[in-house]
């Protein structure tokens, strides 16, 4: 199963949704893109790396940004 899809469960799991659920579609594809693009700047071959402390903060960002949209998707229902 590929990550984008396991994010999807688990967000819908926390709306208290069915798999297929639109919003956990939506939440995880965002996580998904971002991951990809941390990857592609972090990666040595791709040119200069950014450093892992910023890496982190980055993520630790979006994570939040996430968890943002989750919480206002279950306030919503």
């Amino acid at each position: 199963m590929q990550v984008e899809q396991l994010l999807a469960d688990s967000i819908a799991h926390d709306l208290g949704a069915p798999p297929d659920d639109l919003r956990a579609t939506i939440l995880a594809a965002s996580a998904s893109a971002a991951l990809v693009a941390l990857g592609e700047r972090i990666r040595p071959e791709s040119g200069e790396a950014i450093p892992y402390d910023q890496a982190i903060a980055i993520l630790e960002q979006m994570f939040n940004l996430l968890r943002s949209g989750l919480d206002d998707f279950q306030l919503a229902r």
